[in-house]
């Protein structure tokens, strides 16, 4: 049962690491797609990572649309607390 559990746990954040989810904290990059809520960013190391952007949760400052370089408050499960548009 133990290792039945951890192949289930195992799975689970090899899914969350294959779909850029999961990954809390300061997300820094470009917008790259904006796809209704989700927000897919590539980092400097080009890895894409998608966030939620929840329209009435997320507080918001400047003008999210592709190829703005973007700096994202994200929690664990992927939902930014704030995104903010990089000055040029």
């Amino acid at each position: 049962m133990m290792k039945k559990s951890f192949g289930l746990v195992s799975l689970f954040v090899l899914l969350m690491g294959l779909t850029g989810i999961g990954s809390a904290g300061q997300i820094t990059g470009e917008i790259v797609k904006i796809d209704g809520e989700m927000v897919s960013v590539k980092d400097s190391s080009g890895k894409v990572q998608q966030i939620h952007v929840d329209p009435k949760g997320t507080k918001k400052s400047g003008d999210l649309k592709v190829g703005a370089k973007v700096k994202a408050d994200v929690q664990d499960n992927g939902h930014a607390n704030s995104v903010e548009v990089e000055k040029k």
